[in-house]
């Protein structure tokens, strides 16, 4: 019988589930046989490939992709640094070294290594504080080796796998970062590399020697992964040796860690310290603990060494730490202007660049023509002298020198960036500073710089900075260190005087081949007479540099001098002098740099000494004179004295000839220079530059403002008041004596 519609149905039912279940089992029989051949080509790959190479502790399962290079390659991070403490310096000395130099990004990993009972207050510190808990208290040398020698083996237990170099070193030691990465980058941390500054064991002999921990001790990898199976042994032969540190001279090694690793290094693996030249120039250490101030270490910040030591304070350290973040700042901001330069200059090539460069082309600072009214201070030997004529000079006081060592540590890394061998501070020759509200402290610095690789070699540059809030702007300064500076001087019926002026010129030009002297003098008697003088004077000298030209006209001051500076060609430096000037040697290079052709000319106030018969009036006269408020004043409203070359003299228009008499011609060429050269001036104290008193006419004859003015410095010249006060004292005693002798 036929089927029924609705068996049939079932029928088709049943039929179409065992084809989807056919399907299933071909589909999951194909999934299985897929897997199979994967993972057999996977299982029959070369060698090479093997997982278990590429990631360190983890197997490589199918389709594993390493998410850094360094850990499919096994890179090691270059620097690991330890610094060995006590424990009662942690809150201290400790939180500053992890706030400072351990902090920066060339440091990949640091520790305190500490000894004693773990404390869970170590974890409150929110420091990196590795202790070792099988390792007594530091209380002694013993203890001190011992703590080095753990410290060693845990580097090598924990970290051997993860970096290249270690660096151990002490609480009172500042690390400087990106130099010590620059040295490792230099060597192989494959090769056994035992690296710091030489300590000697015993200073009469001086084949013994170690890298001391004071300024760090540096080892490769292999060094360590070398030396830490003979640490034990090592140990065992110090002990041997029963040395202590009263025993020094016996030929053994004392039990400080960081000789402790020289011996082992040396016994174990045949490996000493570094000893090159080279290598000892990265490290500031006194040995001696002799620094008593910060002083010679700021020398030494900038001379690209990699520790200093000893930093004996948290203050100092943060000090350090300022200034250099301050040289890196600087380094950075040239860079970022050497750059845009070198994009602006190419803009044609990529148009978007003309909306950056239109309005922030690098502008290089200009230099603000500056009154007289900011005048400067002049420091030389640790002593300031300013235009206040109370207290003339007065000693560097700790804030100005605490900013000079920040501007000298800038100045010897922009010096050294540009300079090979480097060169290190040997002293500062002299300063200029002042202060302005709008543009902040400005200095002028004359470093005396010698060569790292020859100490008898000495150089002399000169660095111009403004400071204003927040920067410090280097300023470039043009002045020629060779210029020959023509010194000028009016002569009138002041024979006595020129007798001194040629003995201290000469005096002060025994040394300075590049000077000359232009005597331009009035009478034809005296014109003879000043020849005779001088050739008197010069006879004994190898080269005659003074030349003396007869005056044409009626004497006057500024008619001389311009008959003077037309001897000169535009590009020769002058200076403009009177004959009552003693000039001490230290003034040549300070007038050659302070003025610049086309830019500044230099007006020295010159010190003015009084009348020596008011100063001491009881004849206990000194043999010679300096600047002090007994002796004279600073002459700061006298613009006579001036070093400018002869163009710029151009370019102001020269003197008034018309002018005669005393006074009037140098404030009206000071006016010309500032108003229609636009020059910058330079107004400071010279010490070098002495006024001796003479005596002084004020004709009737002058005009009233010339005879205020003649009176008023006659007066000035006198004396000071505690001296005037005292003479008048003394003439009163006198007169009541002999008033008394008469009744």
């Amino acid at each position: 019988a036929m089927p029924s519609p609705l068996a049939k149905c079932k029928m088709k039912a049943k039929l179409l589930r065992a084809q989807i279940s056919c399907r299933r089992l071909l589909y999951v029989l194909i999934f299985v046989v897929g897997c199979f051949a994967a993972l057999t080509v996977y299982s029959t790959r070369p060698a090479v490939w093997a997982p278990s190479t590429l990631f360190r502790g983890q197997s490589r399962t199918a389709g594993y992709r390493p998410l850094l290079l360094k850990t499919e390659y096994q890179l090691k991070d270059p620097i690991f640094a330890g610094v060995l403490l006590q424990r009662k310096y942690l809150n201290t000395i400790g939180k500053t070294i992890n706030k400072t130099w351990a902090s920066e990004r060339e440091i990949n990993a640091f520790s305190l290594f500490i000894s004693g009972e773990n404390h869970s207050s170590n974890e409150a510190l929110d420091l990196p504080v590795t202790t070792l808990s099988n390792v007594p208290e530091f209380t002694s040398y013993k203890s001190s080796l011992i703590q080095t020698f753990e410290v060693l083996k845990y580097l090598c237990f924990h970290h051997a796998d993860r970096y290249s170099w270690f660096l151990l070193t002490y609480n009172d030691t500042y690390i400087v970062s990106r130099e010590l990465l620059n040295i490792v980058k230099r060597l192989n941390p494959d090769s056994l590399v035992y690296f710091g500054k030489l300590e000697y064991e015993h200073k009469m002999d001086r084949s013994d020697y170690f890298c001391s921990g004071h300024a760090g001790v540096l080892l490769s990898n292999k060094a360590l992964r070398a030396v830490v199976p003979f640490l034990d042994q090592c140990l065992h032969s110090i002990a041997q040796l029963h040395f202590e540190p009263a025993n020094r001279g016996s030929g053994h090694y004392t039990e400080r860690g960081d000789a402790g690793i020289g011996y082992c290094m040396k016994q174990a693996l045949g490996v000493t310290c570094s000893a090159s030249e080279e290598s000892q120039t990265y490290f500031f250490h006194d040995m001696d603990r002799s620094t008593q101030r910060m002083g010679s270490i700021w020398e030494h910040i900038s001379n690209n060494v990699v520790s200093i030591f000893p930093v004996r304070s948290e203050e100092s350290m943060l000090k350090i730490h300022l200034v250099l973040k301050a040289k890196e700042l600087v380094h950075l901001k040239q860079a970022a202007i050497a750059a845009e330069t070198q994009l602006c200059q190419q803009r044609t090539l990529v148009p978007m660049l003309d909306t950056v460069c239109s309005t922030n082309d690098p502008v290089p600072p200009q230099h603000d023509v500056t009154p007289e009214f900011q005048p400067w201070q002049t420091i030389i030997s640790g002593m300031v002298y300013s235009e206040d004529t109370e207290v003339p000079a007065v000693r560097v006081s700790p804030a100005l020198s605490s900013e000079l060592n920040l501007l000298i540590a800038n100045a010897l890394y922009q010096i050294n960036t540009q300079e090979s061998p480097q060169l290190v501070l040997k002293k500062l020759g002299s300063a200029m500073v002042r202060y302005n509200a709008a543009a902040g402290r400005e200095a002028i610095l004359d470093l005396e710089l010698g060569s790292s690789r020859n100490e008898n070699e000495t150089m002399t540059r000169r660095v111009h900075f403004r400071r204003p809030p927040g920067d410090i702007i280097s300023i470039r300064e043009t002045g020629d260190y060779n210029a020959t500076v023509h010194v000028i001087v009016p002569i009138s019926n002041v024979e006595e005087r020129l007798r001194l002026f040629l003995k201290s010129y000469l005096s002060s030009t025994k040394h300075q081949p590049h000077t000359k002297l232009i005597l331009v003098v009035y009478g034809q008697e005296q014109f003879r007479r000043v020849g005779l003088l001088v050739a008197h004077y010069t006879r004994h000298r190898r080269e005659n540099r003074i030349t003396i030209i007869k005056g044409v006209g009626e004497f006057a001051r500024g008619r001389a001098l311009e008959q003077g500076l037309n001897m000169l060609a535009n590009g020769h430096l002058a200076f403009l002098c009177d004959v009552d000037m003693t000039i001490d040697d230290g003034f040549w290079n300070r007038c050659r740099l302070n003025a610049i052709q086309g830019r500044r000319v230099y007006y020295p106030v010159f010190f003015s000494l009084y009348n020596m018969e008011y100063v001491y009036h009881n004849n206990n006269k000194p043999n010679g004179f300096w600047v002090s408020r007994e002796h004279g004043h600073w002459v700061w409203y006298s613009y006579g004295m001036v070093c400018i070359y002869k163009s710029d003299y151009i370019a102001s228009g020269g003197f008034d000839t018309t002018i005669v008499g005393w006074g009037g011609e140098d404030t009206d060429f000071f006016e010309r220079v500032l108003l229609r050269a636009k020059l910058e001036v330079i107004k400071a104290p010279e010490p070098s530059l002495i006024h001796r008193w003479h005596t002084k006419h004020c004709s009737a004859s002058l005009n009233p403002q010339q005879y205020y003015d003649c009176l008023g410095s006659k007066a000035e010249a006198l004396a000071g008041k505690k001296q005037l006060a005292e003479y008048i004292f003394q003439l009163e005693e006198q007169y009541n004596r002999q008033d008394k002798s008469k009744l």
